[in-house]
């Protein structure tokens, strides 16, 4: 079941709820999905990992410490610091092998044998098919950070696009050149962040910290079965981080103003003309008009090279943009390919667009928005981009 995205931000909560439908109840959940304790190579104990996330706000964790350090025992999942009254908490381990990593992700303890033995074989299908069999999902990590080598394996649920501090570790390109090519191959595969933390006390603690993305999965129940429902249907957007604005993606096929399908749903080509809206959730509500930006830009933002170098131009610029309000550039993707894009001052809170779809093709749309990332530390600037919030698709005749 597909379900609409009900905010937690009580200022968007009127508008939207109005708009669902009633099947479409559950609610968004904020949580990291890849961090790293001294079970591995993280310089933090499990309690103080737990800790960072429950201040960082975030309402779910994965612990995913690296399989090798631990020969293949999940041996996290047993400190005594592995719980927590506010988090939900998946039993994760990252599958890491010399051609690439991934994560597994369950509800509850799980056993790993398998998936050590698929290790040891460097054969990800095996591993694939294993965390299945185990009620686990499998995700490929920063695949062009580390050369994931072995190709997608059959029902891959998930791949991370946004890990850490992507422009510094190469993945910010993996939305476009790993991503996007798996999806126009007809595959429906979940995008996801992970911060990737390893240090929450060393002297490069202050260049990553847990949430920074952060994964919002839309889930029908406050679970860790409801966050992996949503993760492995599709009901994710990822933003900065958790206090940050996230975007929200939705569709209307018959104009009669209730959403049909949201991040994640597939809806049947028939040529007739569907209505897209995307909401910036978490932003101030208001009225503006949005502003013309360069046709240099739009080409950038087709390749995924927005920099900090080419926001700071944007503001600056005399006469074009005011420097007092939260100025993003919002970019509808279609099959890959830029197919919208505004450049919008931070009054704005929603869009829309259309499109008619052919009903003898398949589509993905889906949304990304630049900005300010509000890091007052200009390496970190550098180093993370201007990317605020990306969401995933709705399809369009992918069954």
């Amino acid at each position: 079941m597909r379900l609409h995205a009900l905010t937690r931000w009580s200022c968007l909560i009127v508008s939207i709820t109005l708009l669902a439908p009633p099947a479409f109840a559950g609610e968004w959940l904020a949580g990291d999905l890849h961090c790293h304790s001294l079970h591995s190579d993280g310089d933090s104990s499990v309690a103080d990992v737990l800790l960072r996330a429950e201040i960082n706000g975030l309402d779910f964790l994965a612990l995913t410490d690296h399989d090798s350090y631990m020969n293949g025992e999940p041996t996290h999942w047993h400190d005594p610091g592995f719980t927590s009254e506010s988090l939900i908490l998946l039993h994760g381990v990252e599958w890491t092998t010399d051609r690439g990593h991934g994560n597994v992700w369950a509800a509850g303890p799980f056993d790993y044998a398998e998936l050590w033995q698929a290790h040891k074989a460097a054969d990800a299908q095996l591993a694939v098919d294993a965390a299945h069999r185990q009620g686990a999902l499998f995700s490929i990590n920063h695949p062009l950070r580390l050369n994931w080598t072995y190709g997608i394996p059959d029902n891959i649920d998930c791949i991370e696009t946004w890990n850490g501090p992507m422009r510094v570790n190469n993945n910010f390109l993996a939305t476009h050149e790993f991503w996007d090519p798996a999806l126009l191959d007809g595959r429906r595969i979940t995008a996801v962040g992970g911060s990737d933390t390893h240090h929450l006390f060393s002297f490069l603690a202050p260049f990553t910290d847990l949430g920074s993305p952060t994964t919002w999965v839309y889930a029908n129940e406050r679970t860790a079965e409801g966050v992996l429902e949503g993760i492995a249907e599709g009901r994710v957007t990822v933003s900065f981080k958790a206090g940050a604005p996230r975007v929200e993606l939705v569709a209307d096929t018959d104009a009669n103003g209730r959403i049909d399908a949201m991040m994640g749903g597939n809806l049947p080509g028939t040529g007739r003309l569907i209505t897209f809206t995307i909401y910036i959730v978490g932003g101030p509500l208001g009225a503006a008009d949005a502003i013309k930006f360069p046709e240099g830009l739009i080409h950038r933002i087709n390749r995924e090279a927005l920099t900090f170098f080419d926001y700071l131009w944007l503001v600056m610029a005399p006469g074009r943009l005011d420097p007092q309000h939260d100025i993003r550039l919002v970019a509808v993707m279609r099959n890959g390919e830029l197919f919208r894009a505004w450049l919008i001052s931070g009054s704005i809170a929603k869009m829309t667009f259309t499109d008619s779809p052919s009903p003898d093709e398949r589509y993905f749309y889906r949304v990304e928005t630049y900005g300010d990332t509000g890091m007052t530390n200009v390496v970190n600037q550098i180093i993370y981009g201007s990317r605020t919030a990306m969401t995933n698709p709705i399809y369009v005749n992918y069954e």
